[in-house]
């Protein structure tokens, strides 16, 4: 699975300060992409991170928004967030009422096809 199969993303953008002004305030998944696809178990992929604001704290907007303002707490945001920053990442999202299902079947298609999840998605059961 690579980026150009997630044809229903919003398009992508360069993850910068403002961007989350672009973002819906809604339930949805989101996804972060590199310049380049990355060589994995089976095949190589752009994709880096698969997430989702499930709108019971965060809805699309303030999830996004929290990768560019992360509480050291928060490591995967941290981790992310710098790494998205540093190396020019994109990020897309699509919003939707069953963020959880989708972001599962996006993560599990990805394992299905790869044999591995995506990079940052690696501390993720």
């Amino acid at each position: 699975m690579n980026s150009c199969d997630l044809a229903v993303l919003s398009g992508w953008y360069l993850f910068e300060e403002g961007i989350q002004d672009l973002v819906p305030r809604s339930k949805g998944v989101y996804v972060f992409r590199t310049s380049r696809s990355r060589e994995l178990t089976t095949g190589e992929s752009d994709i880096v991170y698969i997430g989702r604001a499930n709108g019971s704290v965060h809805d699309l907007r303030k999830s996004i928004y929290l990768y560019l303002r992360r509480d050291p707490s928060q490591k995967t945001k941290k981790r992310v967030g710098d790494m998205a920053i540093l190396e020019g990442w994109e990020v897309g999202w699509i919003p939707t009422e069953d963020a959880v299902n989708l972001e599962k079947d996006l993560l599990s298609r990805f394992r299905r096809e790869h044999g591995v999840l995506p990079q940052q998605n690696k501390n993720m059961p």
